[in-house]
């Protein structure tokens, strides 16, 4: 996927052909005759024996001299012409990265990280770290946070699935590790609705309402048993501390009334690294 700029080379004949027959698109064409500018922001390719218009929104536009045609595509639509499948572009508006799938620039993946989508020479960057329920992915088990910061994402079959509710009181936060060339997210999943979606079997969490323990069975919380005199998380300790009644609550404060630890001595909040450095998507080459 290298050089976003779009370049043609032309023969003298293909030239010639050119002036004479003024291709347009829709029309037959044998491949290499086709490549021109007709206008400064669209090339005329053929693709699969068909002239076919590619817009050309880079800013470097279409352009050509008496050898080539340079289309520049870093910048595209969705829906765009596009002729070498697996080829990248930001979106006009930087908000997703595109891929050219069967001749059209589709979406890979949304960039609703505060980097957005980048253009590096020849290379495109998205930033992902920020995404929705069900936005497209590129990369397998990346890790993402909504917008709300009340949920972590990760990456099954190229679709963001819910992978951990954060209802706590640092919700979900993404954060660079430059020195390891990573980037990491923390997922505080000490409050939690019934049927929330959680990752780690056996793993507990207060109700909203801290009046019950809830744990993680099949990937969802259901309800453990009822604290009448709260639920708490004690961070030192790194456990949940459920009273029975308000007068257990009064007589031990250091919890020893259903006092339970989290499974598996888990941190919380939840910490999770995202795949090691992914690196940029690189343009075709042309």
């Amino acid at each position: 996927m290298h050089s976003h700029l779009r370049s043609f080379v032309l023969t003298l004949c293909g030239i010639l052909a050119l002036v004479a027959c003024k291709p347009k698109p829709g029309d037959k064409c044998s491949g290499a005759g086709s490549p021109t500018c007709s206008d400064p922001a669209t090339a005329l390719v053929c693709s699969n024996g068909i002239v076919t218009a590619m817009p050309c929104r880079g800013p470097k536009a279409c352009t050509s001299s008496a050898s080539q045609v340079q289309c520049d595509n870093a910048l595209a639509l969705a829906g765009d012409g596009c002729d070498q499948p697996g080829d990248v572009a930001c979106a006009v508006d930087h908000k997703s990265a595109l891929e050219c799938q069967s001749g059209k620039f589709a979406v890979a993946e949304t960039c609703k990280g505060a980097r957005a989508c980048e253009i590096d020479g020849d290379k495109i960057a998205c930033d992902n770290d920020v995404a929705d329920l069900g936005d497209p992915c590129r990369v397998e088990a990346d890790y993402a946070c909504t917008s709300d910061k009340l949920m972590a994402l990760k990456c099954v079959g190229k679709k963001f699935q819910s992978l951990n509710t954060c209802r706590g009181k640092a919700g979900c936060r993404v954060f660079e590790l430059p020195e390891e060339k990573k980037t990491d997210f923390v997922c505080d999943d000490t409050l939690a609705l019934e049927n929330d979606t959680c990752d780690t079997e056996g793993e507990e969490a207060c109700s909203m309402d801290k009046t019950e323990l809830f744990r993680c069975k099949s990937t969802h919380f259901v309800k453990d048993h009822a604290c009448p005199g709260g639920c708490s998380f004690d961070d030192k300790g790194e456990r949940f501390v459920c009273s029975a009644d308000v007068a257990a609550a009064a007589a031990d404060k250091a919890g020893k009334a259903a006092a339970k630890g989290r499974p598996g001595a888990k941190a919380t909040p939840n910490a999770a690294g995202k795949p090691a450095a992914k690196p940029a998507a690189t343009k075709k080459a042309h």
